[in-house]
């Protein structure tokens, strides 16, 4: 796990379903495996993504203040799949951001064009009471679940 203490807060970085943490974080960034194989660390299946995702979703939901923001990033299809999971949990979905990465065109005719058809992710954004951030409009304490930071 990682810390980065800055002086509006503090940001985790690593998985927190094993961390020793104290509720009353503010904001948590998810960003799981994708479902799509690239990498050592998205083994999972598109099908298996609710059920990977589900007690991390728990864990985060009870980690997070009540009037905390999830930003849930993924592909369109992974977002898809987790957003029941997100709703079930109590959060609010609030609006979708999309990532364009940019023209993926010269892609189609590449070796690995299978594996590498996204242009684009996707950040679903769901409270589940008041802002966005935070009540004062500063940021607090943040957990952050990244790209190979779990085992």
């Amino acid at each position: 796990m990682t810390r980065h203490t800055l002086s509006a807060g503090t940001i985790h970085v690593g998985d927190w379903l094993e961390a020793d943490l104290t509720p009353g974080y503010t904001l948590a960034i998810v960003d799981g495996p994708y479902g799509m194989g690239k990498a050592a660390w998205d083994r999972v299946s598109i099908d298996g993504l609710a059920d990977w995702y589900a007690p991390h979703i728990a864990r985060v939901s009870a980690l997070l203040a009540p009037s905390a923001s999830v930003y849930l990033w993924n592909t369109a299809e992974g977002w898809a799949r987790i957003d029941p999971v997100m709703r079930a949990a109590g959060w609010e979905f609030r609006r979708l951001i999309v990532w364009d990465k940019g023209n993926a065109a010269g892609l189609l005719f590449a070796d690995n064009a299978g594996m590498w058809g996204e242009a684009a992710e996707y950040c679903g954004v769901y409270t589940r009471a008041g802002p966005f951030f935070t009540t004062n409009g500063e940021p607090s304490n943040i957990w952050r679940l990244a790209h190979g930071s779990w085992t």
